[in-house]
């Protein structure tokens, strides 16, 4: 008996060990898998960087019983600096005009934007909203600011703007300007989907009746311009075909046209961040434009102020969702959003996951998925946003939960993701590097890296601080391991320096022998070519080489005697 015992104490220690061994996956934590991609585009597993909370819907925020109203139809979703949280409910065209939903800290109802007093006295009431923006008066230039809700109120071409108590404050209605017309000379309709305001005032909106791209307006509403137009969609053959094309079969093209963006917003420093879906036509140059990471034809971008796109692209393929992993079509990006320490995620709809880039536009991690656990879609094409909620605990410790808005018709959900350990650890690292302390981000790094071993990214990172300890050999060996070349060829090119400068005495005494060795090799040349051409009869193939460096000194008398004097031959 006691023989049986041990065996089985035995066993099951070793089995212990043996099952610790293996890499931590994201299952460990989540039903939904959390992965990378390797430079082949392979599907690399990762720990859990976020791990999912119960959802909340009308019911569990109090929405219906405190305010009668029953979310089926939300469309975006934004957080302010205080951590509430606005959700725009688009409603329909007949029984529910919509509105903005207002939720504290805990997702609990606190009101409902929906009806208003205008400045005349007159009874409105938003219809059909369809984005919502909140500014941070941390971030403006002028003091005493308080934040403003900026609505979409899509369907009376109209955007409305509301103080932080949620009362009217005024109304921006389409813009007059003579560049606000189509291609026939008609006003373009004002049909705003999405809004984003930056620190100065800026305020950049999305017109889905408008293809000349993002609508800049001054604070007081004026129309500035266009920034940032999508190309022309379309396959290489029938842009080829255009350029053939009369104005007025142009005119009547319907089918080939810029696309328009679908979401917006913009981070601290004032920066423009767009997404839109892929049509079509696109999609068939997906994979070439993952790999090539054409920003012309990427459905993300990164605009300044004047419209240049300027996103990082470091990563292996396209900072834009899934690579090769096309069960459900290509990625759908419905919503962006930016992230703490210069990260930012991508929604997409057709498979509900959460793409999440660096700065520099290096995948992070991906997570989520569609079935019935915790944290998961239903159904395809249910998640409609994405949004960072800052929350800060007894402690004063801030932590970024990040908020994904579903809706199947009948109800909507919140899913709130808390980061993990391992996202912690990322993103401290990134905030290290952020403040050049690259030392201490190694050491955040490694540890990323005892967790993942597949993570490239923490390769780089241990490899960037190497390089900034002055350890240029050590720091190539391990970027090749992550195939990153910009700051290998850098570590490359100081190693060289290192040796020129140590070696410096020897490598002027070799390069002045060669030359000594080299001038002495060309007087020899010379002589020995000057007796060859007075000797008689057949030249040997030594003579025959030696002419090569006449023929370059000398190259007409060299040519003549080389078709006249038969000197040369075809072997040399």
């Amino acid at each position: 008996m006691r023989s049986f015992m041990k065996k089985a104490c035995l066993f099951l220690v070793i089995v212990m060990l043996l099952v610790g061994t293996f890499t931590v996956s994201s299952s460990a934590y989540e039903a939904y898998e959390t992965y990378t991609f390797d430079i082949d585009g392979n599907i690399v597993d990762s720990p859990a960087t976020y791990a999912a909370g119960i959802s909340y819907d009308s019911y569990s925020t109090g929405l219906y019983d405190g305010f009668g109203m029953k979310m089926t139809n939300a469309t975006d979703i934004v957080s302010d600096a205080d951590g509430f949280v606005y959700v725009v409910e688009k409603g329909d065209m007949v029984n529910n005009p919509g509105g903005v939903v207002v939720l504290d800290r805990a997702y609990k109802a606190v009101a409902v934007i929906s009806s208003y007093t205008d400045e005349y006295g007159r009874p409105q009431q938003l219809k059909n909203p369809a984005g919502v923006f909140v500014t941070d008066p941390a971030l403006t230039a002028e003091d005493g600011d308080t934040k403003e809700i900026y609505v979409c109120d899509t369907e009376n071409a109209r955007i409305v703007i509301f103080d932080d108590n949620y009362q009217y404050k005024r109304t921006i209605d389409r813009p007059e300007h003579p560049l606000l017309v189509d291609k026939d000379g008609k006003p373009i309709p004002f049909h705003p989907t999405a809004i984003a305001v930056d620190k100065y005032g800026r305020i950049f909106v999305l017109n889905d009746l408008d293809t000349n791209g993002i609508n800049v307006l001054s604070s007081e509403g004026e129309f500035t311009g266009y920034i940032g137009a999508s190309k022309i969609s379309g396959s290489v053959w029938q842009r080829i075909l255009r350029r053939f094309k009369s104005k007025e079969q142009l005119q009547k093209e319907t089918d080939v046209i810029p696309a328009t963006y679908d979401n917006i917003t913009v981070d601290e420093n004032g920066f423009i961040y767009v997404c839109s879906k892929f049509d079509s036509q696109v999609a068939e140059e997906r994979l070439g434009v993952l790999k090539s990471k054409d920003a012309a034809k990427s459905p993300v971008k990164k605009l300044n102020s004047s419209g240049t796109e300027i996103m990082n692209r470091n990563g292996f393929f396209d900072p834009s969702g899934e690579v090769t992993n096309f069960e459900f079509d290509l990625s759908s990006i419905v919503d962006i959003a930016v992230g703490p320490e210069g990260t930012w995620s991508i929604l997409d709809t057709t498979r509900s996951r959460i793409y999440t880039y660096s700065a520099n536009g290096e995948l992070l991690y991906a997570f989520g998925g569609i079935g019935d656990s915790l944290g998961m879609s239903r159904e395809a094409n249910q998640a409609r946003g994405i949004t960072y909620q800052k929350t800060t605990d007894e402690s004063g410790n801030v932590t970024y939960v990040l908020l994904m808005l579903n809706t199947n018709g009948t109800s909507m959900q919140i899913h709130p993701y808390t980061p993990t350990p391992y996202c912690d650890t990322i993103l401290t690292a990134l905030a290290h590097e952020n403040r050049n302390e690259y030392e201490d981000a190694q050491e955040y790094w490694q540890e990323v890296k005892t967790k993942n071993n597949n993570f490239d990214l923490a390769y780089i990172g241990i490899g960037k601080a190497l390089y900034s300890q002055g350890k240029y050999t050590e720091a190539m060996e391990i970027l090749e391991k992550a195939y990153e070349t910009e700051y290998y060829a850098v570590a490359y090119q100081e190693t060289l320096s290192d040796f020129i400068a140590g070696n410096l005495l020897w490598i002027l005494l070799v390069v002045i022998v060669l030359f000594v060795l080299l001038a002495k090799f060309l007087g020899y040349a010379k002589r020995k070519n000057k007796a060859t051409a007075l000797k008689v009869g057949r030249k040997s193939y030594g003579e025959e080489l030696l002419f090569v460096f006449h023929l370059i000194f000398h190259p007409f008398d060299g040519f003549w005697d080389l078709k006249h004097e038969k000197r040369g031959s075809m072997r040399a």
